[in-house]
């Protein structure tokens, strides 16, 4: 029988690879939607990927230092938590008022959350794991990454052409209730080495 240190808290993994993946997959579904919004919003996909695409990705990449200190300070599962809640609050935003200058605004919102998630994330698979099962919990978290943005282009195609465009964001708020309730219930984080 493993011993109580040594049990893969599976609820927490769950939290971190719903949280995590939400961000390559919504990039992907986001680029898939461009054509659709384009006609919707009757803008040029130039100013579309300008204001969908390279704001979320150039935020994302501005803030991710900052992110994972701000998980060093709070703790990295409040920081999860915080990502978590301003990642929903862009989504719910972009559903709520779909036009440009707010689908920008709420996308570099959701960049905001995505940048304190990736860091917290890959720091509790650090800190909270046994060490004989950390290996293989990082390789699993790197495939989960890269299947969710392969995966984007064709859930973002379903939602599109069942639910319209504003789906793709919308999708990312009951994902991270989810998430966030997993992480709520997950056993208390080890102690730090």
């Amino acid at each position: 029988m493993a011993e109580a240190s040594s049990r893969v808290p599976v609820r927490l993994l769950a939290a971190i690879a719903l949280s995590a993946s939400l961000a390559p997959l919504n990039s992907t579904m986001v680029a898939v939607a461009l054509p659709e919004m384009a006609r919707d919003l009757q803008e040029g996909s130039g100013e579309l990927r300008q204001g969908l695409v390279t704001s979320y990705l150039l935020t994302n990449i501005v803030l991710q230092s900052p992110g994972g200190k701000l998980g060093d300070r709070l703790s990295h599962r409040r920081a999860l938590a915080l990502g978590q809640l301003v990642f929903a609050l862009g989504a719910a935003l972009a559903y709520m008022w779909p036009v440009l200058p707010v689908l920008t605004a709420s996308r570099v919102v959701m960049a905001a959350g995505a940048a304190i998630l990736a860091p917290s994330a890959t720091a509790m698979l650090r800190t909270e794991l046994p060490p004989e099962v950390r290996g293989r919990a990082f390789g699993a978290f790197g495939a989960m990454m890269g299947i969710a943005a392969g995966m984007g282009p064709k859930v973002g195609a379903l939602l599109v052409g069942h639910f319209g465009w504003t789906s793709i964001f919308l999708a990312n708020v009951p994902v991270l209730l989810v998430a966030a309730a997993l992480a709520r219930t997950a056993a208390p984080a080890r102690a730090a080495p």
